[in-house]
């Protein structure tokens, strides 16, 4: 009797079981079905962003909505970032894994898979122009970003509790991280200044200065080269003398570029020819080996630099830093006898004999300190 009644009992219990499973499962079953379409629904927001995404999101900072709506306001991008922002979103991609939905009560977590154009692959190429960067988006490997989705039921739907997750922010990088365009030419135009400083060349440097050059920077060009100036021969020994000692240095670890904005440094080095400065030469080759036997002097020049599609042009030509290099054009020198007398370059006694027989008509005979 006893065992009559135990099995009767087990009966219903096996009986209820039987009823209650499937419903609990069904329940289940719908949960994570419900958790799945939110979460796929969120994905494609995030793959294709706009502000719309968040009102799939919950307890987010007021700041932090402020922050992400920022993203898409396009006042801050230039015509180039927003054709790069568009080529990466059109690289963005997710899944959600089979069975990678958990729900307890009213929490649960999703687990997504969003890829993306590597962008650190992307940024370690050199780009002259924003079509090549496209492109390189198009084809470059894409990186996965691997995110649990926390979700909560509120009032009866789900939402995204975690959006300020840190790997939110590294998946829209590009919208603040952009490769940078025309480092190389930049490094280029620099190289070409830089030459020209040292091989005494004015008209590449207005070339470089670019077609918008004003009056003002041409003026200055003018006057740091002595376009107009007309040199004795001891100054323009004493320049050439200089420039020989003249080398350069790019030095690209102090390069930066914004947009298209951007400015490297370069050094200039040269015979500290200051230093002979007071001092009397008897003779032009005097004065070259002066210069060749002075120390070694460096300036620092930062150029700046401002890109239109391909080239670099400069802005800062009247600096200072500039005008500190080309100081040796007005730099001093001057030929004299030990007792302060000038020595002139040239003959003036053969010069003055034949302005006397020019003058009178009659010819006159070399004294023997000029005769051939």
């Amino acid at each position: 009797m006893v065992m009559n009644k135990i099995f009767a009992k087990i009966t219903v219990v096996i009986f209820a079981l039987a009823v209650i499973l499937p419903v609990l499962c069904s329940c289940s079953f719908s949960a994570k079905r419900q958790v799945g379409r939110t979460a796929g629904r969120f994905a494609t927001k995030v793959c294709y962003p706009t502000p719309d995404v968040l009102d799939f999101t919950y307890g987010l900072s007021r700041d932090y909505k402020n922050s992400f709506k920022d993203l898409f306001n396009d006042d801050n991008y230039t015509y180039e970032q927003e054709l790069f922002i568009d080529a990466m979103i059109s690289s963005l991609e997710y899944e959600i894994p089979s069975k990678s939905t958990t729900v307890d009560k009213d929490k649960a977590e999703c687990t997504i898979n969003f890829f993306v154009a590597d962008l650190e692959k992307l940024k370690q190429r050199d780009y002259q122009e924003i079509q090549e960067l496209t492109s390189a988006v198009e084809n470059c490997d894409r990186k996965t970003i691997t995110i649990d989705v926390e979700l909560e039921k509120i009032n009866k739907e789900w939402y995204v509790t975690n959006f300020d997750d840190p790997k939110f922010r590294e998946l829209y990088s590009f919208f603040y991280d952009m490769p940078v365009i025309g480092r190389g030419t930049l490094i280029q135009t620099a190289e070409k200044l830089a030459k020209a400083i040292i091989e005494d060349d004015s008209d590449t440097v207005v070339y470089l200065i670019g077609p918008n050059i004003t009056t003002e920077q041409s003026a200055c060009i003018a006057s740091l080269f002595d376009r107009d100036g007309n040199p004795s021969d001891e100054e323009k020994a004493f320049r050439d003398a200089v420039l020989g000692t003249m080398t350069y240095k790019i030095d690209e670890a102090n390069l930066s570029i914004d947009g298209v904005s951007g400015y490297i440094t370069i050094e200039i080095s040269m015979a500290d020819y200051e230093t002979l400065a007071g001092k009397t030469f008897q003779s032009i080759q005097e004065i070259t080996d002066a210069v060749n036997a002075c120390g070694t002097k460096s300036y620092s020049y930062k150029c700046n630099f401002i890109r239109h599609t391909f080239d670099w042009d400069l802005l800062n030509v009247d600096s200072d830093e500039f005008a500190a290099i080309m100081n040796y054009k007005r730099f001093s020198i001057s030929l004299e006898e030990p007792d302060g007398t000038y020595n002139s370059t040239t003959d003036e006694t053969a010069e003055f004999l034949n302005n006397v027989s020019k003058e009178f008509g009659v010819k006159t005979l070399k004294p023997k300190a000029f005769r051939g």
